[in-house]
């Protein structure tokens, strides 16, 4: 269940960098300006809960292995 979570929060991360760099590529940019900064505010705040939920995973498998 553990592992599925954290792969779900990188395969999102992983779509939404994909959708961006798709709206680039076509050149809508322009057209999709708001929501291309949208998209970069969403990714960065999914990188960084990704990162504190792996630590804080991390810290708690250590705090099991310790017990």
């Amino acid at each position: 269940m553990v592992k599925n979570i954290d792969r779900a929060l990188q395969d999102a991360i992983l779509a939404m960098r994909i959708l961006r760099k798709s709206i680039i590529d076509h050149g809508h940019m322009e057209a999709m300006a708001e929501f291309d900064g949208l998209m970069s505010v969403t990714i960065s705040e999914a990188e960084r809960e990704l990162t504190r939920w792996q630590a804080g995973h991390r810290a708690e498998r250590s705090g099991q292995a310790k017990s």
